[in-house]
């Protein structure tokens, strides 16, 4: 059926393609037959008889350039721009010929001016085709390339959900059965390597739900109305009360309205998180300060601490060029990719420095107005599902 339709299309070409062929003699035939029968004088004979033999060559030069850029399947596109538009410029300089005959004037040869300007119409006709049979062809490549980003889409949907799922509950096992075994058995030092394996394994559940939580940071385009200042205060707090020996201080007003991506406070947490789990507890400042733009256009969230800094890698990971390939190649976590995905599904900017300590700055846009939404809670971890499961 294929081979059919070939030979149909490469068929139909050639005959649209000498039919078109055969306009170029036919105008140049028409001129000459003029020129010898015309009364006026020679060099108006020679100048119409030249006029009409340029646009009889031009015409088989685009045709020949055409002929050779567009598929057999879509050539057909140069056969009708070809012909359309030479019957409109010969219809138009008629249209314009009797508007004058109307208006009194006396005119010569209409006919023959009509088939001069017919034939100007259709050296342009070939080239009109040619580029909607490029945009045709361009857009059926879209086409399918978005059907086969989507079916890849969906099967890679189905073997992340089954991936997570069963690494979870596999880890699960692993980290109840791990637990059971450090609390009944008292082998030296066996201890201290359940107490390893449990905290591996709670940390392999945590990448997976920071996996599944990006893929949600992904599919989902909504922004919303935010109150960052009570939304980071929110979470300091619960960082002091959660991690002992850390102080935290705020600088910010009341209130501070942003678009933000709805798990916007997933972020602020996973930076927060960061800033306490990579240096030591024991003496902790993280200072935040937010500060809106004078037109109000964004806000700055500057979140800062006094500990031992960014590595080289992670403070050249989101330049303004974009995430760097060495950042890839190395890796570092799943963490700063989620908020640096969130901070950028927002319509924001998210960088990295280091200032005595480490210090991240999510640059929001801003909102008039307050918050009209509650942005989506971060997931638990494998330890707080246990502590909220565990009997009172």
């Amino acid at each position: 059926m294929d081979d059919t339709n070939t030979v149909s299309d490469s068929a139909r070409s050639r005959y649209t393609l000498w039919s078109l062929y055969l306009l170029g003699p036919a105008f140049a035939i028409v001129g000459i037959v003029h020129a010898a029968g015309d009364t006026s004088g020679l060099p108006v004979r020679l100048m119409e008889l030249a006029v009409v033999c340029a646009l009889s060559a031009a015409l088989v030069v685009s045709i020949r350039y055409t002929a050779d850029r567009v598929a057999p399947a879509q050539f057909r596109y140069v056969g009708y721009s070809t012909v359309g538009l030479g019957l409109t410029t010969a219809a138009l300089s008629l249209l314009a010929s009797g508007i004058q005959v109307l208006q009194g004037y006396s005119l010569n040869e209409p006919l023959y001016y009509a088939m001069i300007m017919g034939a100007g119409g259709t050296v342009a006709g070939p080239y009109l085709g040619y580029y909607y049979a490029r945009l045709r062809r361009s857009n059926t490549e879209l086409n399918h390339r978005y059907e086969e980003m989507a079916v890849l889409n969906r099967r890679l949907s189905v073997t992340n959900r089954v991936l997570r799922h069963n690494l979870r509950n596999n880890l699960t096992v692993i980290d109840g059965v791990a637990t059971d075994l450090r609390e009944n058995v008292e082998t030296p030092g066996i201890g201290d390597r359940l107490s390893l394996l449990t905290s591996r394994t709670d940390r392999l559940v945590g990448l997976s739900e920071k996996m599944a939580e990006i893929r949600e940071i992904w599919d989902t385009t909504e922004r919303q109305t935010v109150n960052v200042a009570a939304l980071t205060e929110e979470v300091l707090g619960d960082a002091n009360a959660q991690y002992s020996g850390v102080t935290v201080r705020m600088d910010a007003p009341d209130s501070v309205a942003v678009q933000a991506h709805p798990r916007i406070e997933t972020a602020l947490r996973e930076v927060v998180s960061n800033a306490v789990e990579h240096n030591d507890t024991n003496a902790l400042t993280i200072t935040v300060t937010i500060e809106e733009s004078t037109d109000s256009d964004s806000v700055q969230v500057r979140i800062a601490d006094d500990g031992r800094g960014l590595p080289d890698i992670e403070e050249s990971m989101f330049a303004e060029a974009g995430p760097s390939e060495p950042a890839l190649e190395h890796g570092v976590g799943l963490g700063l990719w989620l908020v640096y995905w969130t901070v950028t599904e927002s319509g924001g900017d998210l960088t990295l420095s280091n200032d005595d300590g480490a210090v991240v700055t999510l640059t929001l846009p801003g909102a008039q107005g307050t918050a009209d939404a509650a942005p989506i809670r971060p997931r638990q971890t494998l330890k707080q599902r246990h502590s909220d499961a565990a009997p009172a």
